[in-house]
């Protein structure tokens, strides 16, 4: 079994990374306190030709290459990480395998050009890990409903809505709403402790054609292998992240100097720095096996499950290591460290939490379900 990289994808990621170090990492801090999603990023790494890799199938792309080129971009600036992902991943490649109408093949093209940002909604104030429990629905062609915690909504272009089409788990269907159609109420923004903006979405009553149906009763259940890939993109970002506090620590170890010497000297840094690469290079390891897994089309619910756990673990991890090697610096806004853990901590709930990975992980284990539903 080889572990390094196809030389195809390797090539890719050198060139990543070395346009990321160029040209994204200078601007890494002020990027992390920015309101406003990273646009200009986006265009300019679609510009390289660097989106929709995650469904080429051509040299260079699929979702090992997207995971491992995400991955090196989150490395360089963390919050550049989040427009590769736009890019990418989420709706860009769930449009990318299911639209069907020119308009949402219309949002894509804009999608991939950087130039749109949209998100998935899928929250609501009683179904957040327990998403089939969505109440938002389309009925006699409207949807009514609502979503909440909804990531960038302030500033998105159009919508992926999650609906319930019946009233089951397998009428759950996805539709496709811009910001300027009648009946979308978009709350004002709250913002996350990483400082991402997300607003409350209301569904008054929105009248919905085929054109806006991605897909509609049975597509959440068929289309589940979907989010699967998706927990990969997270895992990638994830992982970055944990890379790019790693990078903070171990510069820092080399140049600060206590007791007169540099404090990478010292045994307890040592470990720390060690610890956090441990994890990092055993994380890497797990996300590289499930994405090229996803590219034969034999990836599996548990390893999906598996490799976002052991990245957000790691992201998080390297962040504390960073923080606390890095000292008053670490936690100081003037630094990209503190940023990096707040970031990681998210990143265990969004894309589905821990706890629910680890019980899709305990089914294959014991190859059988276990339901949550009070009975």
């Amino acid at each position: 079994m080889p572990f390094e990289l196809p030389s195809d994808i390797s090539a890719l990621v050198e060139a990543v990374r070395a346009f990321s170090a160029e040209h994204l990492a200078p601007g890494s801090l002020e990027r992390s306190k920015g309101e406003r999603f990273p646009r200009d990023v986006s265009q300019l790494l679609a510009g390289r030709g660097w989106s929709g890799l995650s469904s080429s199938k051509g040299a260079g792309g699929g979702i090992l290459a997207a995971a491992a080129a995400l991955e090196a971009v989150a490395r360089a600036c963390a919050r550049s990480g989040d427009a590769f992902h736009q890019l990418n991943f989420g709706a860009s490649l769930l449009l990318a395998r299911h639209a069907h109408s020119d308009r949402q093949r219309a949002v894509l093209k804009d999608v991939a050009e950087g130039k749109a940002i949209v998100p998935i909604a899928i929250t609501e104030d009683n179904a957040g890990a327990q998403a089939a429990a969505t109440q938002t629905a389309v009925a006699g062609g409207m949807l009514a409903g609502h979503k909440t915690y909804c990531s960038n909504s302030a500033e998105a272009d159009a919508f992926v809505v999650y609906a319930n089409f019946g009233s089951t788990v397998a009428d759950i269907g996805a539709v496709l709403i811009e910001r300027n159609r009648p009946g979308l109420d978009i709350h004002a923004a709250g913002a996350f402790m990483n400082g991402e903006s997300w607003c409350r979405l209301e569904f008054d009553n929105i009248a919905i054609g085929e054109e806006d149906i991605i897909f509609s009763a049975g597509g959440f259940v068929a289309k589940a292998g979907f989010f699967d890939v998706e927990k990969l993109g997270n895992a990638a970002r994830a992982l970055g992240l944990g890379w790019c506090a790693y990078d903070l620590a171990r510069a820092h170890a080399l140049d600060r100097q206590q007791f007169g010497r540099p404090i990478c000297e010292f045994q307890g840094i040592q470990w720390k720095v060690a610890e956090a690469r441990l994890q990092l290079e055993a994380a890497q390891l797990m996300l590289y096996r499930a994405a090229h897994r996803a590219d034969e089309g034999r990836l599996t619910g548990d390893e999906s499950s598996m490799a976002k756990i052991h990245c957000n673990r790691a992201a998080l991890a390297a962040g504390d290591m960073a923080v606390q090697v890095m000292g008053a610096a670490g936690y100081s806004d003037a630094a990209l460290a503190e940023y990096c853990f707040r970031k990681a901590r998210g990143h265990m709930i969004n894309g589905g939490t821990i706890e629910m990975m680890l019980t899709r992980i305990a089914e294959a284990a014991f190859d059988r379900k276990f339901p949550q539903q009070a009975a």
